[in-house]
């Protein structure tokens, strides 16, 4: 029972963090309203002939958000979150934001709990030991078709991404954003009435 409670809890940060980091990126493309970080980003570093800069903090956060709800990736999504979630703290603390230093910590800590829950997957990188074990080990896909349409409601949202502030991007992006969480809901009804058939 413990196991299955730290599960959801460790889901639902990872969910949380994806959500949070998938709109965030969308916003800074397209304008669609989300709840962390400046819409005018790119704008305001384009004055900077920063534009390209801008574009990929937006394309980096979409794809890590992506990577952070997908419970398969969630491990290279939390690594990749945290240098960025970093930048953003001292970006936020230099610019004496108030309050936001403490958001963007927070979120911080919810990184470092998903990247410790995980931790025996990376314990090598830190090992002295022999890694012939690990090459052979051979990468196992079991569903390798989910993994493709989650791979295409990406492109959708990252195409939406490139066209803008256009009524197309939007459009895209909301359908993009509204299929992957019609998805995963789906998804998780599906795996609790098979775990409870199970039990």
């Amino acid at each position: 029972m413990t196991n299955k409670i730290t599960s959801v809890f460790i889901s639902s940060i990872s969910f949380l963090l994806g959500i949070i980091f998938i709109t965030a990126g969308i916003e800074k493309l397209t304008g669609l309203p989300d709840i962390i970080g400046p819409h005018y980003l790119i704008e305001e570093l384009e004055k900077h002939g920063l534009e390209l800069y801008g574009k990929f903090i937006a394309y980096s956060q979409i794809i890590i958000g992506f990577l952070l709800i997908n419970n398969r990736f969630r491990l290279l999504g939390a690594i990749l979150l945290f240098p960025l979630l970093l930048n953003i703290l001292f970006i936020v603390t230099s610019l004496d934001w108030n309050g936001t230093p403490y958001i963007v910590a927070f979120l911080l800590f919810l990184n470092c709990i998903l990247i410790l829950k995980d931790f025996h997957k990376i314990k090598f990188v830190f090992s002295n030991n022999d890694l012939n074990e690990l090459k052979r080990i051979k990468i196992r896909r079991t569903k390798v078709k989910l993994d493709i349409y989650f791979c295409c409601l990406l492109i959708i949202i990252l195409i939406g991404g490139s066209l803008g502030w256009t009524q197309y991007g939007k459009i895209l992006t909301k359908t993009g954003m509204l299929s992957i969480l019609l998805s995963i809901l789906i998804l998780n009804i599906y795996r609790a009435i098979k775990n409870k058939k199970q039990s």
